[in-house]
């Protein structure tokens, strides 16, 4: 099948296929991740049981949360991305700043950066009143000076579940930033108990898991017939139990890294190459050696001008579009070709940058292309269903963003060392 489920329960199809940060990897958040992650404190650590009042969940890997206030420390980047407010001629660029809150209160603010829709602030502090449990929330604007109300640029809500155990290292996507706006900021949060930020994911990682009683939990697309794309992890299966011990283990566990959402399973034990096969391993097996890529996300921003963009795809399934073709004589296809440009603020033509990002680190290549297998996961900045990303992509706007997901590139394997001579047979 298109869509599976290896997990306690079959839930129908899949659901928010956007990509995210899990614990210490990059996110972008759509909005429906970011509410699906905020629930109220009492919803996050409550449950209802059949013959039981209601009670905290304590797992062993877990601090009691709510209990007493500690330290954070909390270092604002970057952001990038961002909507330009001072549209007008000769205005020049936004002048943002950042302000973090904690219980919708201020704690803290950012210098400004004039004129860049980029900034880069590297801005570091300690806040020592957190409880744990509390989401903290980033708000980006645009100085305009004594005189006049700063413009909103976008605003992230981040969920203690993000940064809890080792630390958060990676970009959030934020929201309300503009119509076809993509802009991100990109955190480090620790807890006081953490010595130093935890540094970024590693592209590609095998994830051991043993036998278990529990089922994976996991929601599985393999529409590309090459891999088994993760699209929700269920809370009460041997994948969650794993990410729990990557957050128990901490620095004593620096080989191990969370398994996402996003993520893209491409070898199970020795099987690979196959989506059906790599499915059966994961239902079959116990012992499992998991070999997952981290998304390569590429965001394409084109402007129709009455053109075909030139892209097909598999029947709409799930929460995502598999790209089956793109035609040469397009407006997709001359992105490809590196033939497509925009104009700058001079009004000059110029060919766009190609740019995707893995993690928290963004990459220029001339040489992207979008190609059978990527899938789009987002339109506009926004997931939905499958269906709902073919009408949007159908609609009426001239311009339109998409983001496309891969399998991050494989690291070449080393060439061979010659073998050495032998040595010269001794003279009789």
């Amino acid at each position: 099948s298109q869509i599976s489920t290896v997990g306690p329960q079959a839930m129908g199809q899949v659901c928010h296929a956007i990509t995210h940060n899990d614990k210490d990897v990059q996110a972008s958040w759509g909005k429906a991740d970011t509410e699906k992650h905020n629930p109220s404190f009492k919803e996050k650590f409550t449950r209802n049981d059949e013959n039981m009042e209601d009670h905290d969940i304590n797992s062993e890997y877990e601090s009691e949360e709510g209990e007493a206030a500690t330290k954070i420390t909390v270092k604002i980047e970057k952001a990038r991305g961002l909507r330009n407010a001072d549209w007008m001629p000769g205005a020049g660029k936004s002048d943002p700043y950042c302000i973090v809150k904690y219980q919708e209160k201020e704690i803290h603010r950012t210098q400004t950066i004039n004129d860049n829709c980029d900034p880069v602030w590297n801005d570091t502090f300690p806040f020592e009143d957190y409880v744990l449990g509390e989401p903290l929330e980033f708000c980006v604007y645009d100085d305009d000076g004594p005189l006049k109300p700063p413009d909103f640029l976008g605003h992230a809500i981040v969920d203690y579940e993000v940064f809890k155990g080792t630390g958060f290292n990676g970009d959030i996507q934020l929201q309300d930033a503009g119509k076809g706006i993509l802009a991100y900021l990109h955190l480090h949060i620790k807890l006081s108990d953490e010595i130093h930020f935890v540094d970024g994911p590693p592209p590609e990682f095998v994830a051991e898991i043993g036998s278990s009683d529990k089922l994976l939990g996991l929601k599985l697309d393999t529409q590309d017939g090459e891999t088994a794309y993760i699209t929700e992890i269920e809370e009460k299966g041997a994948c969650q139990d794993y990410n729990d011990k990557v957050d128990h283990e901490g620095r004593r566990g620096a080989h191990m890294h969370h398994i996402r959402k996003g993520d893209f399973i491409v070898r199970v034990n020795n099987t690979q190459g196959n989506s059906h096969d790599i499915l059966e391993e994961l239902k079959q097996e116990t012992k499992l050696e998991m070999h997952l890529k981290r998304a390569m996300e590429i965001t394409v921003r084109v402007k129709r001008k009455n053109q075909p963009l030139g892209l097909h795809f598999r029947d709409p399934v799930g929460y995502s579009l598999l790209v089956t073709k793109v035609d040469d004589n397009s407006v997709v296809g001359r992105w490809n070709r590196g033939e497509y440009t925009e104009k700058d603020r001079a009004g000059e033509e110029k060919a766009v940058k190609k740019m995707y990002k893995v993690g928290h680190v963004t990459e220029v290549d001339p040489s992207l292309q979008i190609q059978k297998g990527d899938r789009i996961i987002a339109v506009g900045g926004l997931a939905a269903k499958a269906g709902d990303l073919h009408r949007r992509i159908n609609s009426s706007d001239d311009v339109i963003a998409f983001t496309f997901v891969r399998p991050v590139k494989g690291k070449e394997p080393p060439e061979p060392e010659p073998p050495e001579p032998e040595p010269p047979e001794p003279e009789p």
